[in-house]
């Protein structure tokens, strides 16, 4: 994963940067995870809370809840 990652984004940067970037990126993107998560724990809509990917997430949602 990191080897075709860096090819395709970074492929003038050093592979060790370029990863370390990949790896920080991600890390920030679980941590807004977590913060949207706990935002509709304490009552937020999904909307709200997952903004702005709300829409999407709470279409996702409705379409899954609907199968079961």
């Amino acid at each position: 994963y990191d080897q075709g990652f860096v090819a395709l984004e970074n492929p003038n940067v050093p592979f060790s940067s370029a990863t370390w970037e990949m790896r920080e990126r991600n890390l920030r993107a679980l941590e807004d995870l977590e913060i949207s998560m706990n935002r509709h724990l304490l009552g937020i809509s999904i909307q709200d809370a997952f903004h702005p990917l709300g829409r999407d997430i709470q279409s996702a949602w409705e379409r899954i809840s609907a199968d079961g």
